[in-house]
């Protein structure tokens, strides 16, 4: 496949994922912490605090959530990253 063909293929996938991003997001808001409050200690140093504080994180138990893309992609993304799927 051709460079200018995948990009339009990862063109097309773009809404799609960014609907599952928004939903995965409000699904989890619940759970998410500062990361402020978590031991990161070398987060400190190369961060802001003020950008530490307003960030926000999930601890993910399980199987970590994947986007929705088709499995004609799935070849082009890694196949050594994402043999489970």
């Amino acid at each position: 496949m051709n460079p200018l063909d995948l990009i339009r293929k990862f063109q097309s996938a773009l809404p799609v994922v960014r609907e599952w991003i928004d939903a995965t997001l409000e699904e989890n808001r619940p759970n998410a912490v500062s990361v402020n409050t978590l031991t990161f200690p070398q987060l400190r140093k190369v961060l802001p605090l003020d950008l530490l504080s307003r960030a926000q994180v999930v601890v993910v138990t399980g199987k970590v959530p994947f986007p929705p893309l088709s499995p004609a992609l799935y070849p082009q993304i890694s196949s050594t990253h994402y043999r489970h799927l």
